[in-house]
């Protein structure tokens, strides 16, 4: 068995335009379908498979299905998954190595190659990448365009759309054009079996729609979650955590994507952006609602790495900070279990800024009213 790509192509749309590659697993045909903002109509790549591998490694490698076509992948992205990626990546998850079967052709030359992008989520990772590159001390790697990618991230389609409200805001207040990228990705590996999450996949998910536009990209960078020395290649955990790799090996001699912030840890990250004027109008953590309600996980946190820092009170704008600090303690009940009996990774980085405040009197309270929470069945910070 093996997944067929057939030649990708360009499409109209009403307000966008949509590059469109079919391919056929088990004797039925599929159709990725990525929309972009009109503005990059001529810079969509439909001589080359690149993107449409990309898009469906992950669930060839996963379900070791060999990628066949008779349509051409660039030879610097074949080479380096042939020889690099696919061998390390099936040997660590103990897969067979699938292979690549389809003609290779140089890289794509292209006048056109002049946008240096990153997304914008409105996040902690996202708004450090901008802050440093919106006016990068080397101009050519200074910021042209930023990216709103709906692709999977968000719990529900009415969150996404806020998210990209938020995102066409902030673009025009930063003076950056904005371009909107959507793709049916994360439905068409549900329909095919792959069981999408976003967590694995999201790196293959950018790359692959960005390799779509590759005409007009010249950098990319892509917001890291982990540092550099911090290596997982478990199919089944978060990609970012090789993204060094997957970022260097998706790259060819005419686009390079770059992994950025990977060199400093969060509390590094939250401590530049809290001198970012505009995160104080825009810092968007939330997974359950387009303001942050200060209570689900990523708000938690995020209020108790601002209080870290001494940035809290910077945030009024986007959090409520007078509930915060009323309630800092049952905050600081939730970052001592965390660090120290869910192991959560962030959460040990922040316990050392707080360790004076952790007295065994501190540890025993925690310990009795988050089990006391959680025989009542309470939902409670």
């Amino acid at each position: 068995m093996s997944l067929q790509i057939l030649s990708p192509v360009r499409k109209q749309g009403e307000d966008c335009v949509v590059w469109q590659c079919p391919f056929l697993f088990k004797s039925k045909e599929y159709v990725i379908r990525n929309s972009y903002s009109l503005a990059v109509e001529d810079l969509l790549s439909v001589d080359r498979i690149d993107a449409a591998v990309v898009a469906l490694l992950r669930f060839a490698i996963e379900k070791e299905e060999d990628i066949i076509s008779e349509y051409p992948i660039s030879e610097e992205l074949y080479y380096n998954l042939v020889t690099l990626f696919i061998p390390v990546l099936c040997k660590t998850n103990r897969l067979r190595p699938i292979s690549l079967n389809m003609p290779t052709v140089q890289a794509e030359a292209s006048e056109k190659r002049n946008i240096v992008g990153t997304g914008i989520s409105c996040g902690v990772d996202s708004l450090y990448t901008i802050a440093k590159h919106v006016n990068c001390l080397c101009r050519d790697h200074s910021l042209t365009h930023l990216m709103y990618f709906s692709i999977g991230a968000h719990l529900t389609k009415e969150l996404d759309l806020q998210r990209e409200q938020l995102a066409i805001r902030f673009s025009k207040e930063i003076g950056l054009p904005l371009i909107v990228v959507k793709s049916n990705l994360p439905d068409l590996m549900n329909e095919i079996g792959g069981r999408y999450d976003h967590l694995s996949y999201h790196t293959y998910m950018m790359a692959a729609v960005m390799l779509g536009m590759q005409k007009g990209i010249r950098y990319y960078y892509y917001s890291s979650t982990y540092k550099f020395d911090h290596m997982n290649l478990n199919l089944q955990d978060d990609c970012a955590q090789y993204d060094l790799l997957s970022l260097s090996v998706f790259s060819n001699s005419g686009m390079r994507f770059i992994s950025s912030g990977g060199s400093i840890d969060r509390l590094e990250k939250v401590k530049e952006i809290s001198t970012f004027p505009l995160s104080y109008k825009y810092l968007n953590v939330c997974i359950a609602d387009i303001k942050n309600d200060g209570v689900c996980f990523k708000c938690i946190r995020t209020l108790l790495e601002l209080d870290a820092v001494g940035a809290i009170d910077k945030y009024g704008e986007v959090f409520d900070i007078d509930f915060y600090k009323r309630n800092r303690k049952y905050y600081l009940y939730r970052l001592y279990y965390r660090s120290r009996f869910a192991n959560d990774k962030f959460m040990n980085e922040l316990y050392d800024c707080f360790s004076r405040e952790m007295t065994p009197l501190f540890k025993i309270k925690a310990i009795c009213h988050l089990a006391l929470n959680r025989l009542l069945g309470r939902r409670k910070i």
